[in-house]
């Protein structure tokens, strides 16, 4: 019998990097929140952004979008 391994999923270092460049120009209000699952489908939630009050402000967009989401 062979056993099977699997690594666990991370994204490359790169693409969350290019991530982070795409959201915005220069070095002003950029940031993302990307949520996925990996191959066991578990949520994962990968987040980047300049400075605490951007996160606070994607965290409250994501919030706005799940309880829309939900109601409908």
């Amino acid at each position: 019998m062979q056993k099977i391994t699997t690594k666990k999923f991370e994204l490359p270092k790169k693409l969350i990097h290019d991530l982070y460049e795409a959201t915005g120009g220069g070095d002003r209000y950029k940031g993302f929140i990307l949520v996925m699952c990996n191959e066991k489908g578990d949520p994962m939630v990968c987040y980047d952004s300049e400075a605490s009050v951007i996160h606070m402000g994607l965290v409250r967009g994501l919030e706005k979008y799940l309880v829309e989401s939900l109601e409908n």
